[in-house]
């Protein structure tokens, strides 16, 4: 998770804006590329999302995991098919940070699609 480069296995855009003293993450996931099962009428499959703060060396001083379980309807699967499946938080940026890594990893078969936004560019205050 550390490493400098994105991956595009799993293709997503991520926005991410100041929000009073936080940071708003919002995540739209290609879930073209996810490992859903069907099962019934329903679509499932498991993904984490990781947000990681990175100082200027790339140390990671911190990260939040937040595991998904997903159980789509139809009209939820084709929504998202079409539109991508939006996942948002919040976050405490740290003093030292200067880049937010956001990772999701389908965990069926371990498929990855990483983000890096240097903090510079975030829009907000």
């Amino acid at each position: 998770m550390a490493s400098a480069l994105e991956s595009s296995t799993i293709p997503l855009q991520v926005e991410v804006k100041h929000e009073a003293s936080s940071l708003k993450v919002h995540c739209v996931v290609d879930v073209h590329h996810l490992q859903l099962a069907q099962r019934g009428d329903s679509w499932v499959g498991s993904v984490d999302v990781f947000v990681v703060q990175q100082d200027k060396r790339g140390k990671i001083i911190d990260g939040t995991r937040d595991t998904h379980n997903l159980q789509l309807t139809r009209e939820q699967y084709d929504s998202y098919l079409k539109f991508g499946m939006g996942l948002a938080g919040l976050i405490e940026p740290k003093e030292d940070v200067t880049t937010i890594r956001v990772l999701v990893a389908d965990r069926s078969d371990a498929a990855v699609g990483s983000v890096i936004i240097p903090v510079s560019l975030i829009k907000g205050p």
